[in-house]
């Protein structure tokens, strides 16, 4: 290997297929800024890869690195961090995605007392991510937030604003396929109102209204035994794909058949899946209490104050289905004007300049 290049590795230790699209931009980004990029990648998301992007398991090819991109949580970050400082002399940007918030917040959301302690335990373990790394980026004014009011400006007080990228998967062949479906993409959780999605489907198909469509749940996680979701399936008014990884093209695809996602989310700090669906025109419903300086209520989501109340959530499923254009035109736009990993190029060679780096 020609030793005149930077090198810039972008790294996952482990593996999540939502997470490519993620991977890809920021892989993309430092290309265009003149590195050599690498992803550095569990075994596991190899396949899941384009084809032209290089990758390695291990970092034991390179002798000196110039940046690392760490863009998730994992306990292997922090052997990994400190072979990179130490033995490759590596600048390191840390991607925060989720400062911790109070412990009765998690509670509200419908995670049990000792699933809110194990998520603490994770965050106490993740400090260390964050006093190994030069830079920590956080991708939304609500992130920043939670990571000023808390312990974690003690431990890395040189922190950013940095948007959540992608790079544009859309394809002639996406850009074919009918709208069909009300969508759950994503892991399935309580913080995602899971059981309120289902409820939700579930009162729309019992009350007869003729709105054309169908009902999709898309995750990697097993779909949970439930009644009203075996009548769902048996009836063909929900199809359903879990319990295993997806491809890029495949989760592409929901999206792009969606004529929208559920984002109203009992707890949330930015969402993958508002960006995603963005790319491929298609709007979400998501909390009032949740609106961020990515989103407007009636321009490319419906906003509203209860993810239970039936009545509301049929209301902005009409309007959403009947004005799905309009809302569809916004959702791209948005897409461009936001997560489009282009648009922050510029912010990221500021980033490079403080932290020293030359090319």
């Amino acid at each position: 290997m020609s030793e005149k290049h930077n090198i810039a590795l972008i790294i996952s230790l482990n593996f999540r297929a939502a997470h490519i699209s993620h991977l890809v931009a920021s892989y993309r980004q430092m290309e265009e800024l003149g590195f050599e990029s690498w992803c550095v990648v569990h075994p596991d998301a190899i396949p899941f890869l384009p084809k032209d992007v290089r990758y390695t398991t291990d970092i034991k090819r390179f002798k000196r690195i110039t940046i690392s991109v760490f863009w998730f949580p994992s306990l292997k970050n922090i052997s990994m961090m400190l072979k990179l400082k130490i033995k490759h002399g590596s600048k390191i940007l840390y991607v925060f995605h989720e400062p911790i918030e109070s412990f009765a917040t998690y509670r509200r959301s419908g995670n049990s007392i000792m699933s809110t302690i194990n998520i603490f335990c994770k965050y106490y373990a993740g400090l260390s991510f964050l006093f190994l790394s030069d830079r920590v980026l956080l991708p939304s004014n609500k992130a920043v937030n939670l990571y000023k009011s808390g312990m974690s400006k003690y431990i890395n007080g040189k922190y950013d604003y940095f948007p959540l990228m992608y790079p544009d998967e859309r394809t002639p062949e996406s850009n074919t396929f009918e709208r069909i479906f009300i969508s759950y993409i994503g892991g399935i959780s309580k913080d995602h109102a899971f059981s309120e999605f289902v409820e939700f489907i579930w009162n729309l198909y019992k009350s007869k209204i003729d709105l054309g469509v169908r009902f999709l749940i898309a995750s990697w996680q097993q779909l949970p035994q439930e009644e009203k979701i075996d009548e769902l399936i048996a009836s063909g008014a929900l199809e359903t794909h879990c319990g295993h990884p997806m491809t890029n093209e495949e989760i592409n695809k929901y999206y792009a058949k969606s004529y929208f996602v559920w984002n109203a989310y009992n707890r949330t700090t930015q969402s993958g899946v508002l960006a995603k669906g963005f790319m491929f025109g298609t709007p979400a419903i998501v909390m009032r209490e949740h609106l961020s300086e990515f989103i407007e209520d009636g321009r490319e989501v419906i906003a509203i104050s209860d993810n239970k109340n039936q009545r509301e959530l049929a209301e902005a499923t009409q309007k959403l289905v009947r004005d799905h254009q309009q809302f569809s035109i916004k959702a791209i736009e948005n897409f461009h004007k936001n997560y489009d990993y282009h648009i922050h190029n510029g912010r990221m060679n500021e980033l490079l300049e403080k932290l020293r780096i030359l090319r």
